[in-house]
């Protein structure tokens, strides 16, 4: 069979994992904000390259491979940008622009002024597998364990806290180079401070067995709620046979029941 044919690409296609923010087995594929804090703070034990380059990639969501590629001319101070060649592209030559905080451009700066470096020098001139080396010690310093422990751990985080943060879709997109906006749109699956505090209004308290804690019940209340109590007692004193409410007494307790319902907040 033609491995070019549209069945043989769709076979293949079909063999790949659907895009997820979460694993086969249902990790998540993420550092968490507190994670990537852990990370930051590990890298800055770290000698300054190493540091550096650590918060480069957690700053910018790129992938190890155009990080590797800065220059000093790839860094815009004027505008705090860096310019970043994408490589999963079908041409070469395709950059894009992602802003960089204040305190990294400094350091960045400060670091090229001293170690001299010349316009077209890589600022880190390791290979790919010495660069993710050294994120994996920074993050096994942190503490930092599971699928999401690794350089595609740190980009994905970057996009989902993009996403968390209300930063538009196609800003996000741009920023990490995406192809295809469904590939961006995975990061909104994961779950945000915001979808979490909606999600704790229906838990229940495990001590109350109830998602509110029970108020103290006045005495107008009670009476409302004993009323079958008062009023059976009021039908056995009249001597009233059969049902045990007369007709007024139950419409009366029905009504005042229907009151008290409207009171209590929905589920």
């Amino acid at each position: 069979m033609n491995d070019r044919s549209p069945r043989a690409q769709k076979q293949r296609r079909s063999t790949h994992p659907p895009l997820s923010a979460f694993g086969r087995d249902g990790h998540r594929k993420y550092l968490t904000r507190a994670e990537t804090h852990r990370f930051l703070a590990s890298a800055q034990r770290r000698p300054l390259p190493v540091h550096l380059f650590c918060w480069f990639i957690a700053a910018t969501g790129c992938r190890i491979s155009e990080a590797l590629s800065i220059t000093p001319k790839s860094l815009d101070f004027e505008a705090k940008l860096a310019i970043v060649e994408s490589l999963k592209k079908r041409r070469t030559g395709i950059y894009r622009a992602i802003p960089l905080p204040a305190n990294l451009l400094e350091a960045l700066s400060q670091w090229i002024e001293k170690d001299e470096f010349s316009s077209d020098d890589r600022l880190w001139p390791w290979s790919r597998m010495t660069a993710y080396r050294r994120i994996k010690e920074v993050m096994e310093a942190a503490n930092i364990i599971g699928l999401w422990a690794t350089p595609k751990g740190l980009r994905h985080g970057f996009g989902v806290r993009a996403v968390q943060s209300s930063v538009p879709l196609h800003l996000v997109q741009r920023w990490l180079g995406h192809a295809d906006m469904k590939t961006t749109a995975i990061y909104a699956a994961a779950m945000g401070p915001e979808e979490r505090e909606i999600a704790s209004r229906i838990w229940l308290h495990e001590e109350q067995g109830s998602d509110m804690p029970p108020e103290e019940e006045t005495e107008d209340e009670s009476m409302e709620w004993n009323a079958p109590d008062a009023a059976l007692q009021q039908d056995a004193e009249n001597g009233t046979p059969g049902f045990p409410f007369r007709k007024i007494s139950a419409l009366r307790w029905v009504k005042r029941l229907m009151t008290q319902l409207t009171t209590i907040p929905a589920c």
